[in-house]
């Protein structure tokens, strides 16, 4: 976002052993240009195979990790190019991994910010919906409470929430204060 799985880090894929670290470098990358890359390496390194090989998640956070560096280029074909392999990337996973609410997640976070032109926004409303639906039922217990926590946060504090939407995710982030 280059062939043979090596055994430890098909370990590290299947306990998802990887994730609370890849979460914290992409936490860190949102808001910072120089994280992008470390994050990008440590996702390389964790899987030293073709990201289209890689675990979903692993494969959504490094499209996430592309609209980042679309977002810190500075020139307009570099924006352009990585934000075209975020959306490409970001465009199918939701759909082929309909139970991952950290995929949904990171798709509807890029694609609710891209302009209507990258023909992406028509996926924002339903995903947003499909999010809430997710942490009000707290689907995906592969998400530990904290980070649906932030999700239900930057959903409310987005700008795509409706008033009944934003009432609903008041109620998660109620209901899940004391659970974190």
């Amino acid at each position: 976002m280059l062939l043979v799985l090596p055994c430890h880090a098909a370990a590290a894929a299947d306990s998802r052993d990887y994730l609370p670290r890849l979460r914290q470098l992409f936490y860190v990358a949102a808001n910072d240009e120089s994280a992008v890359l470390r994050a990008m390496s440590f996702l390389q390194q964790t899987f030293p195979t073709s990201p289209d090989l890689w675990p979903p998640v692993a494969q959504a956070y490094y499209g996430a990790l592309e609209g980042l560096r679309a977002k810190y280029s500075n020139g307009l074909f570099d924006k352009l190019y990585h934000l075209q392999k975020a959306i490409s990337t970001l465009r199918e996973l939701p759909e082929k991994n309909p139970e991952s609410l950290e995929i949904l997640f990171l798709r509807f976070s890029l694609f609710h910010q891209v302009p209507s032109f990258f023909g992406v926004r028509s996926t924002v409303s339903p995903d947003l919906e499909r999010l809430i639906v997710i942490l009000e039922a707290h689907l995906d217990e592969q998400v530990p409470v904290d980070i649906q926590r932030a999700m239900a946060t930057y959903l409310r504090a987005c700008g795509e929430a409706d008033r009944f939407q934003a009432a609903r995710l008041e109620e998660v982030l109620r209901r899940t204060a004391s659970l974190s």
